[in-house]
């Protein structure tokens, strides 16, 4: 299914609105001497390049955390592998249903 220019228009836009927002925010942070925030979102963008470019490799990495003992106490109380498992389901909603427009079928 091939996307319209329109719809890549108002993609391509909303991405740049969230950039130079977040730019902004992050520059009030530089600026008011807050680093702890800044390094926060270095951290979670290196999270999110790794997170996509593992590919398959993802869910091997899920699966030998099975046995990994004691939770995250940053997370709430949840094991590796629990969050590992959150973080898989959501990137296959994000790249099969929101970035190829894919649709789940429930039922015959």
């Amino acid at each position: 299914m091939s996307r319209s220019p329109v719809n890549f228009n108002i993609t391509l836009f909303l991405v740049m609105i969230g950039g130079v927002l977040a730019a902004l925010m992050l520059g009030k942070s530089v600026a008011g001497g807050d680093y702890r925030s800044v390094a926060m979102v270095f951290a979670g963008f290196i999270v999110m390049i790794l997170w996509f470019a593992l590919g398959l490799n993802f869910w091997v990495l899920t699966v030998a955390t099975v046995f990994l003992q004691g939770s995250l106490n940053f997370t709430g109380g949840f094991s590796v592998f629990q969050v590992l498992m959150m973080m898989g389901v959501a990137k296959f909603l994000m790249e099969n249903i929101v970035f190829k427009k894919q649709s789940i079928e429930v039922g015959p």
